[in-house]
């Protein structure tokens, strides 16, 4: 199950660029659109807004495959993820997540944050409740009667293109950002250990099987 993850196009949200201070402006050249920018802001083909927060966020990180490709290594084996400074992307390698995880961090670049990404998370939990008849229920901000893992991982199979996921990831991410934790591995762990499960999860549904 793969796909982009379409952005969430509404008035309600602003996107993380904008969220974060940064203002550009738009002229037309050469066909392409060339932003006047802050450091953090770059051009991203086609005219979408890439906010370079989000790929600093995962770059050189020590932890990030321990804690998210480490769990699905039953899948692709070659869970050891390597930092491209230089293209300041993953090293792509057969059998691993470098790709994906790749195409995951642009496509989150270009996210609209949720004011509040619990909600996203909620509605994997509810198709759990109500379709999957699981015994689970929310008390307070937490679900209880089924690891919370579980929870996101069955109710991503209702998640097409994995949207809510990657909204989750995304508002969670911009709240380690609005704590001043500007990189994944300076993330508070429970957060981290968090975060990393809801991207493991997310990179499952995109796993191919063949």
């Amino acid at each position: 199950m793969g796909g982009a993850c379409a952005p969430l196009a509404s008035a309600a949200h602003k996107s993380l660029a904008a969220s974060l201070g940064y203002r550009h402006r738009q002229q037309y050249s050469h066909g392409k659109v060339e932003l006047a920018e802050r450091d953090n802001v770059k051009h991203y083909l086609g005219g979408a807004i890439m906010d370079e927060r989000i790929r600093n966020f995962f770059s050189r990180s020590h932890l990030f495959d321990e804690m998210v490709t480490y769990q699905l290594a039953h899948i692709r084996p070659h869970w050891e993820l390597i930092w491209d400074p230089e293209k300041n992307e993953y090293t792509p390698e057969e059998h691993s997540y470098a790709e994906i995880t790749n195409n995951l961090i642009i496509e989150l670049s270009k996210l609209d944050p949720p004011l509040k990404y619990h909600n996203n998370e909620d509605k994997l939990a509810e198709y759990c409740k109500l379709l999957l008849k699981w015994d689970i229920k929310k008390v307070g901000p937490r679900w209880i009667g089924s690891p919370y893992t579980s929870i996101l991982e069955q109710g991503g199979f209702r998640d097409l293109n994995q949207k809510e996921l990657c909204l989750a990831i995304c508002g969670r991410i911009k709240a380690a950002l609005d704590r001043g934790q500007l990189h994944f591995d300076d993330m508070e762990e429970s957060h981290r250990t968090m975060l990393a499960d809801v991207i493991a999860v997310t990179l499952f549904h995109r796993s191919d099987y063949s």
